[in-house]
């Protein structure tokens, strides 16, 4: 088992006319937050793609959780091994290319031409949350014949780490929670990811025109919240560098989104008010807003 036998899939957006797979949205947001055109990768469609609703449209559709989410930035990966019944096999994922501080959202095992299913070995404390990178697995016998010699294919589902901790854990949570089906877990995480990284850099950008005083008795006031930082200070600063400002189609869905966060906060929703649909395209327009904060930050705050 080496990352030379492994499979990797990543995709961002997905075609709606050819249904082909595009780059991942981090390799392909400066050309979307500019506005320019972005054709689709298949040379006999060459379709434009709107990387945000073919990407909203993906992951609000019905599939498995998990592979709806590669499109906003997880990692699936596919690699065999041989098992028989009884048999023992320990599993390292950092030598299939998964790194060692991926969080994993979800495994599972498919035996093929073998005598037996999969099953990971726990500890007498079973792990609630996600799984390490090492770990053992367990033929469990099916009763068939002892010379079948297949093997079983692994299919992992993982995240990594962002370089912003802070924010990241938030989005990690969020993941989590989309991957497990706990849709209603989407939310609050979801935007508390954003809101963390949108304030610190409103307030740095304001920090380049007003002085140190003006600014902590800024932060101070009721009337700084993450929607004013979206809505208003976060465009007047975009003008102001003449950068491009956040798609109006996205601002719009963060509106909605801290909305449902404060409703959920303040007043409670129920759990069927949150389907699938509702969570992933939550869950997106996270992942856009903080890529959208990623792309404009060194040209807000250009280093010394």
């Amino acid at each position: 088992m080496s990352d030379t036998d492994a499979h990797h899939l990543s995709f961002g957006a997905v075609c709606s006319k050819c249904k082909h797979t595009q780059p991942p949205l981090a390799a392909m947001s400066s050309d979307f937050f500019q506005g320019k055109t972005i054709l689709c990768r298949n040379r006999e469609c060459a379709t434009p793609i709107d990387y945000w609703n073919a990407t909203l449209d993906f992951i609000g559709g019905e599939g498995i959780p998990t592979i709806l989410l590669v499109s906003v930035g997880a990692h699936e990966t596919f690699f065999n091994f041989p098992l028989g019944a009884g048999d023992i096999a320990p599993i390292d994922l950092t030598r299939v290319g998964i790194p060692a501080d991926a969080t994993l959202l979800g495994i599972s095992f498919t035996s093929y031409g073998t005598n037996c299913v999969a099953q990971i070995i726990h500890p007498n404390h079973v792990p609630l949350r996600s799984l390490p990178t090492q770990f053992s697995v367990y033929g469990f016998g099916t009763g068939e014949g002892e010379d079948l010699k297949g093997y079983i294919e692994a299919t992992v589902a993982w995240v990594q780490k962002d370089e912003d901790n802070i924010s990241w854990s938030y989005l990690l949570d969020a993941f989590e929670a989309m991957a497990s089906h706990r849709w209603r877990g989407v939310i609050l995480p979801a935007y508390a990811s954003f809101e963390i990284s949108l304030s610190p850099l409103v307030l740095n950008a304001l920090g380049k025109h007003v002085t140190n005083k003006v600014l902590q008795d800024f932060k101070g006031e009721k009337s700084f919240s993450s929607s004013s930082a979206l809505n208003v200070l976060l465009p007047i600063l975009c003008k102001e560098a003449r950068l491009p400002l956040l798609p109006e189609e996205i601002r719009l869905r963060l509106n909605k989104l801290r909305k449902l966060r404060n409703d959920m906060v303040h007043e409670g929703v129920e759990q069927a008010a949150v389907g699938q649909e509702l969570a992933g395209q939550s869950l997106c327009a996270a992942v856009f807003g903080l890529e959208y904060l990623r792309f404009i930050r060194p040209l807000l705050l250009p280093a010394a």
